[in-house]
């Protein structure tokens, strides 16, 4: 309702995103000082055809990303301005929020958009900015983002920077921008090296990867759908390849080698194959 309102907006509203500082001197000082005076409740507002609650609101975009030194100073603030300021905090991953600050809020978790409701909303922008667009390179697109409007929004158009001269845009095109493995590395090249019982064929796939500079941890995402759709091993050697896939890419996180945790992966892969094709063939 205080949208509605241009002065109420500037006046009730602070909103800080992922590109402002957000440090812990911003949240002493800016935010602690917006948070911290009463809301003016004159005659005038009174008479205000636009409804508004009597708080103010602070907005923080992408608070996972703050610092715990930010963080702690934003618990002080919220303790102590409550009763004036509402603090609307939106995180991607709210384990990284402190729990001091989580348990002073209520939390509402909010599903991923549908893939149909992805591809109505970018045929409607490809519309709206004449982009020829394939049926296939949406989909990719949709899978690619896996929920994420604006990197689906994003990959729309460096597909589309790709052909200036009003040209289709196909899913060879969001496959570049995305810089996304090939299926038929994944589905060929790799699947034949861990059937192949040869540690040579295995390291040759993984050098061509990183030769070929697809991010190892794409691949290793690649790698989990193969994994997991595969009938020929059991839940139990799926569940230990899962967790070998998680733990190599917390090491990629952590700066490890990415050819090293792609060959150590692969290699895992490749024993578990084995395992299981000696197991039928006893």
């Amino acid at each position: 309702m205080i949208n509605n309102s241009p002065d109420l907006m500037r006046d009730r509203v602070l909103e800080l995103n992922a590109s402002d500082e957000r440090g812990i001197n911003v949240v002493r000082e800016k935010v602690k000082q917006f948070a911290q005076y009463a809301v003016n409740d004159t005659n005038n507002e009174k008479q205000s055809p636009y409804p508004c609650p009597p708080f103010k609101i602070v907005i923080l975009d992408e608070a996972d990303n703050m610092t715990r030194d930010a963080q702690n100073a934003l618990r002080r603030t919220m303790e102590k301005y409550s009763t004036v300021t509402r603090f609307c905090l939106i995180c991607n991953y709210v384990s990284k929020i402190i729990a001091p600050v989580a348990s002073r809020c209520a939390k509402f978790r909010f599903h991923s958009l549908t893939n149909e409701s992805m591809k109505a909303k970018l045929g409607e922008i490809a519309r709206n900015e004449d982009v020829k667009i394939e049926e296939t390179a949406m989909n990719e697109i949709v899978e690619i983002a896996n929920g994420d409007m604006r990197k689906s929004i994003t990959l729309m158009q460096g597909a589309a920077l790709m052909r200036p001269n009003d040209e289709v845009v196909r899913a060879e095109d969001v496959n570049a921008v995305a810089v996304r493995i090939p299926k038929d590395i994944i589905y060929n090249n790799i699947v034949d090296a861990v059937n192949s019982n040869s540690f040579d064929k295995v390291n040759s796939v993984c050098s061509l990867i990183i030769s070929e500079g697809y991010p190892v941890p794409l691949v290793l995402s690649e790698l989990l759908d193969l994994v997991i759709s595969t009938s020929d091993l059991s839940t139990v050697a799926r569940s230990e390849l899962c967790i070998k896939l998680a733990e190599s890419d917390k090491k990629l996180v952590d700066g490890a080698s990415e050819q090293l945790q792609l060959l150590d992966v692969l290699a895992s892969i490749a024993k578990a194959f084995n395992t299981s094709k000696r197991k039928k063939d006893f």
